[in-house]
């Protein structure tokens, strides 16, 4: 299960890279930062809702062989 776990995450994972990449370069960004990982930060830097808006166009769903 953990196997089957990880490879389904590796693979979100993979094509969220991609995302970023497409939106940093889009806006302008020279680094992404989980907001979990900051202190603080002006909130119209969010490009939460349109990654995942992205990430479900190219990833609808995810295949976990078990």
């Amino acid at each position: 299960l953990e196997t089957s776990y990880n490879k389904a995450l590796a693979d979100v994972q993979e094509v969220l890279v991609v995302v970023l990449k497409d939106m940093a370069k889009q806006k302008g960004f020279k680094i992404v930062i989980p907001a979990a990982h900051v202190a603080y930060f002006d909130g119209s830097l969010d490009i939460t809702a349109d990654v995942l808006k992205k990430l479900d166009e190219k990833i609808p769903s995810v295949k976990v062989s078990l």
